[in-house]
């Protein structure tokens, strides 16, 4: 199962058909071979038969094949070898094994064994305490030697009588004897150097430590002496000699190329806090996904959107959908809800197992059913665009774009849609920073996609389908009457003037777009959200960390406007 879900992540693309940072072909391919292997590993074999099978699964994998190995990683192979063949011989005391069997065997003979590729000479090197015994240094650092660990605390046998031990002379078995050794040891090591430094922690979390008995008559060593000391190096005169260009602390670091990742959320991002924006899409600083359990919102989501294109693929027209009687429409949307399912169902095979499949299946057919009813009502159309890509520039930002849907009316006006399974506010759509540019992009980049100035290249709508299983309909903005069912209606505010002032409304949000784009291709990047900390929880933003907004003062707008914690 794990398996699989990490070969889809290998294959993962955003909202925009940009493959992710992770998404990798070799990987995906090395999956693959694998994932056929899996069927052919043996329920239970003894260490030898298990031996080839995981020298099987790692050549499969890759491993240690792909490029030449340096010494350190050739050393590892064979110490892996001698592992593998170690365990081998234990056939006839093992017997027969399960596969968790086997590897929990394996994982112990590996923690057991101690593994030290040889190294050539190197300036530094850090060494355990019986390795550095006996040697010869330039220069010596002893560490953690505080009263709790030097001298060592005896450790004998559990298996041989004490008393025996301590006849016998047997290492680890006397207090008296410990502190014998520790005392020789830190002599030598006292020798071991021109120069030797011994040191110990001051604590150790929330307990206080202090120095070894042995190395309390040692002179103390000034802190700021042996740092000044380290600081005579060559390196440190190369870093001495550096000319520093000082530039200031919040110059602005203009777009060095006008393509940009994240389609609208660039704009969106600018217009809620720049810097956002700034971190997000040219820093890359984007919080992990968090895991869900079944589809989770954005892939019930893209169901519903590859459900809805199948179908309009094949009807292509209101006039075909008319055409249809009940059992035929079911028959269709049946058909597409399946082959959208079928898609989603290869790449996450564990999480649509066939029961939930059958469950997702029926709850997306009744959510188009409805919505399909919707489409009834409308005025004559034709679809003209299904997932249309184009490329969009504003301000001196270009980014990729893909556009649900577009309708053509009779009189050749285009209507621009996107789905929605969420909440939407088209009165987020207004204003010099709005919070949620989405639409207003998508309706100005099709109609400078079009003929804009001949009626068959006029936007004359731009709106959400909504598919919610409490309400459908549109949402947007129209130029009049019957576009649309139910819009304007007895709509208000800007939402209502948009529809009174069509199609200026265009030309505002471009003006808008270009002012977004043209500030964050500035590289305007202030901690500057739009209502305060209110916008920072709305939006969700993880970035308070990076940005530090939380130690600023509190005037910076803290408390949630007035109906803030409605629309959030």
């Amino acid at each position: 199962m794990y398996l699989r879900t990490v070969r889809f992540e290998t294959t993962r693309e955003n909202r925009e058909g940009v493959p992710e940072p992770w998404n990798s072909p070799s990987l995906t391919a090395r999956l693959d071979g694998l994932l056929m292997y899996s069927p052919d590993l043996p329920g239970r074999a003894d260490t030898g038969g298990w031996a080839k099978a995981f020298t099987a699964w790692l050549r499969l994998a890759g491993w240690p094949e792909g490029r030449p190995l340096n010494s350190a990683e050739f050393q590892a192979v064979e110490a892996w070898n001698r592992l593998l063949s170690k365990f081998s011989g234990l056939a006839e005391f093992a017997g027969s094994l399960t596969r968790g069997e086997a590897l929990a065997l394996l994982r112990r003979l590996a923690a057991e064994s101690v593994f030290q590729p040889r190294t050539g000479e190197a300036p530094v090197q850090v060494l355990g305490l019986y390795e550095a015994n006996g040697q010869q240094f330039d220069h010596l650092w002893v560490m953690g030697l505080h009263d709790a660990a030097w001298p060592p605390a005896p450790g004998p046998d559990p298996f041989i009588p004490l008393a025996l031990q301590r006849e016998r002379g047997l290492p680890h078995c006397d207090p008296e004897r410990e502190r014998a050794w520790a005392v020789r040891v830190t002599r030598q090591l006292g020798a071991a150097a021109p120069e030797v430094v011994f040191s110990y922690p001051g604590r150790d979390g929330a307990e206080e430590l202090t120095r070894s008995p042995l190395i309390a008559g040692l002179k103390e060593a000034d802190a700021a002496a042996l740092v000044a000391a380290a600081g005579n190096g060559w390196s440190a005169r190369i870093a001495r000699a550096a000319v520093l260009e000082a530039l200031p602390a919040h110059e602005p670091l203009p777009l060095s190329r006008p393509q940009v990742r994240g389609g609208s959320r660039v704009f969106a991002h600018q217009a809620a806090c720049p810097f956002r924006a700034f971190a997000e899409h040219r820093l890359a600083a984007r919080p992990l996904e968090r895991l869900q359990v079944g589809l989770g919102p954005m892939r019930s989501g893209t169901l519903m959107h590859r459900a809805l294109e199948l179908l309009w693929r094949e009807l292509r027209t209101q006039q075909a959908l008319l055409a249809l009687d009940g059992e035929q429409l079911r028959e269709l949307v049946q058909c597409c809800a399946g082959a959208a399912l079928e898609t989603q169902r290869r790449q996450n095979p564990a999480t649509l197992a066939e029961r939930y499949a059958h469950i997702e299946a029926g709850r997306l057919q009744d959510k188009i059913l409805a919505w399909l009813e919707v489409e009834r009502r409308r005025s004559p159309f034709r679809v003209v665009g299904f997932e249309e890509q184009m490329e969009f520039t504003a301000g001196g930002v270009q980014v990729n774009l893909k556009l649900d849907r577009i309708d053509q009316l009779e009189d050749g006006a285009r209507v621009v849609l996107d789905y929605k399974t969420g909440k939407v506010r088209p009165s987020a759509w207004f204003g010099e920073r709005p919070d949620d540019p989405q639409l207003p992009l998508y309706g100005v980049a099709a109609a400078t996609a079009g003929e804009a100035d001949t009626d068959a290249g006029m936007v004359a709508a731009v709106a959400f389908a909504q598919i919610r299983p409490e309400a459908v309909g549109f949402s947007g903005v129209v130029r009049g009457e019957g576009v649309l069912p139910d819009l304007p209606g007895n709509r208000k505010g800007e939402v209502k003037d948009a529809a009174d002032d069509w199609p200026r409304i265009l030309q505002d949000w471009s003006a808008m777009l270009e002012d977004l784009g043209g500030e964050f291709a500035a590289g305007t990047a202030a901690v500057d959200p739009k209502n305060g900390l209110a916008t920072c929880q709305g939006t969700y933003c993880e970035l308070a960390a990076l940005c530090r907004i939380h130690e600023r003062p509190a005037a910076t707008g803290d408390e949630l406007p007035e109906g803030a914690a409605d629309d959030a």
